[in-house]
């Protein structure tokens, strides 16, 4: 009996411990299936648990995609390790509407004694990032330019000032303004 409440609280932990998670959490199995997952990913991705629990991850690669996925998946199973993809790779996730989101995601896995071979995948939704990085982007170019027109200002400033000299002493008059 011990032994079953002991499996039951580490059910119960383990549950916990997904939900706490900051990020959308799948689990996936070596043969690709999805066997766990957190109420983030649903969200994120707009599936139901029950819809993505036994299916594919590649349910969750852009259609465009899931060729090249699925050597990139078998390539890091033969030699898996804890890899941050959010710096090195642009990736993106299909929601089940089809909607495409920026995320990066990062990859460990998780060996059982006694029932195979996992990878948990942490996901994050790169998408107000994206959009915080676009407005710094807009606003920079927009003071480029605030930059450009004052300084181009200031030498127009600077060459009708000579014009003004020059004419002054065409005229036979002192020059008004140092240049």
């Amino acid at each position: 009996m011990e032994n079953n409440e002991s499996i039951a609280d580490g059910e119960v932990w383990f549950k916990f411990l997904m939900e706490l998670t900051p990020d959308a959490t799948v689990i996936v199995d070596s043969d690709a299936k999805i066997c766990v997952v957190n109420d983030k990913a649903l969200d994120l991705f707009g599936y139901t648990r029950e819809e993505l629990i036994g299916s594919s991850v590649e349910i969750l690669v852009p259609e465009a995609k899931r060729g090249v996925h699925v050597g990139l998946r078998n390539g890091f199973l033969e030699n898996s390790s804890v890899r941050n993809m959010r710096e090195s790779i642009e990736l993106t996730a299909q929601k089940k509407s089809g909607d495409m989101v920026p995320v990066s995601v990062g990859l460990s896995p998780l060996s059982t004694m006694g029932h195979g071979e996992y990878v948990l995948a942490s996901v994050k939704d790169n998408s107000a990032l994206n959009a915080a990085l676009r407005e710094q982007e807009e606003a920079l170019k927009q003071a480029e330019l605030f930059n450009k027109m004052a300084v181009n200002r200031e030498l127009k400033m600077v060459e009708l000032k000579k014009e003004v000299n020059d004419l002054l002493e065409r005229l036979g008059s002192e020059p008004k303004y140092e240049t």
